[in-house]
């Protein structure tokens, strides 16, 4: 009798490693999934980087064709201090606005502030 006992495992103890193999399990895939958020949230952040760099450039481009100072800049380059609405159709699922203000000494600065959201 005792040489077959010694052959197999007992119900409790193949319940035991069941119940420990399920929580290793359980812990991976919760770390799989909180991997896989930040990769996304991560994604998301890298494009939403390139779009406010995109505009500031488009920006740029107006301040270096001498259309920045208030005789000649455009209506989006005027220090209101205000934001724009948010403009979507630039980019697939993220919106973008942004406000100029007034620079702090001289009327020729001004400070250009950018925000990217995913939508």
């Amino acid at each position: 009798m005792n040489a077959r006992r010694r052959r197999g495992f007992t119900l409790v103890e193949i319940v035991v490693a069941t119940v420990i193999l399920s929580l290793v399990a359980v812990g991976f895939f919760a770390t799989f999934l909180s991997a896989r958020y930040l990769v996304e949230r991560s994604k998301r952040r890298s494009k939403a980087m390139e779009i406010a760099r995109e505009r500031i450039e488009v920006m740029r481009r107006e301040i270096r064709a001498d259309r920045w100072y208030a005789g000649n800049a455009s209506d989006t380059l005027l220090p209101t201090g205000a934001w724009t609405g948010w403009d979507a159709a630039m980019h697939t699922g993220y919106s973008v606005r942004y406000k100029v203000d007034p620079g702090p000494v001289n009327t020729e600065y001004r400070k250009v502030t950018v925000q990217v959201r995913c939508d």
